[in-house]
């Protein structure tokens, strides 16, 4: 009887658990998601796309001849060279004018003191380009906006941080969220707002904008971009990079969401 019991028990905690991780974590249930690419069907198209959810810009779409483990336990990622990009629709799977981007990335191979750039995520379409990416500066995490000025000037927003080599070694998971609206911009790492270093004190990872910003509307000229400037010559075009859970969400999470969801991994 007590057997029968503590199995009834574990079943209980086991639903439990697995509704949480759905109702919060992944699938549409999620309030506001847009889109989402897992790779865990070991292929390139979103698992979940308000939009278009396959690419352009990247031949194969299936991924079971470059497999690479996923964050936290998942299945697969997606792991790149320097030289590839993809790219799915933007309209209907990002918001230009607020919203949360949200991804798993891993260095494979290089460091984040070379004097390169990794990109990451992009998202672009005429009038509005976003960027979450490691400036070619040592160590300068990035989540950069560019968009026209009201004298008709483009206007340039950024925020940041800076990291580390003995923190992002190779193969290490770290969870990068870009949240902005018409009031500001945060890029958040593993779950937290990264304190400004004092070597590099005008580096904020929060900025507030001076004055209400309206972004536009989605364009259908518009993509969602991994490694949006890829390089076809050289040694850095062997450079890799992993990327997993790919997200994006039509409203800005708040730092309690951004938390918990690192945290539940």
């Amino acid at each position: 009887m007590m057997t029968s019991v503590f199995r009834s028990r574990r079943l209980v905690v086991a639903a439990v658990v697995i509704s949480y991780a759905v109702c919060t974590f992944g699938g549409a249930e999620e309030p506001g998601l847009l889109f989402n690419a897992n790779f865990d069907a070991y292929s390139i198209k979103a698992n979940f796309a308000k939009g278009g959810a396959s690419t352009r810009l990247f031949g194969e779409e299936s991924l079971q001849l470059r497999m690479w483990p996923g964050a936290y336990g998942n299945v697969n990622s997606f792991a790149y060279s320097k030289s590839e990009t993809c790219a799915y629709p933007l309209k209907g799977n990002l918001d230009p004018r607020q919203g949360t981007v949200s991804f798993w990335v891993s260095s494979l191979g290089w460091k984040p003191s070379a004097k390169t750039f990794q990109w990451f995520v992009t998202a672009r379409q005429p009038g509005f380009t976003l960027h979450v990416y490691k400036y070619l500066w040592p160590g300068h995490l990035y989540f950069y906006i560019e968009h026209p000025g009201k004298d008709g000037q483009v206007e340039r927003l950024s925020c940041g941080t800076l990291v580390e080599d003995k923190d992002w070694t190779e193969g290490k998971w770290h969870k990068l969220d870009a949240v902005w609206n018409e009031t500001g911009m945060k890029l958040y790492v593993d779950g937290i707002l990264p304190k400004t270093n004092p070597k590099c004190a005008w580096l904020k990872s929060s900025v507030s904008f001076p004055e209400s910003i309206a972004f536009p509307k989605a364009d259908a000229a518009g993509e969602i971009v991994i490694n949006s400037s890829p390089v076809g010559s050289g040694a850095e075009k062997d450079e890799r990079t992993a990327i997993d859970d790919i997200r994006v969400w039509a409203r800005p999470l708040s730092d309690k969401e951004i938390r918990d969801a690192y945290e539940f991994v």
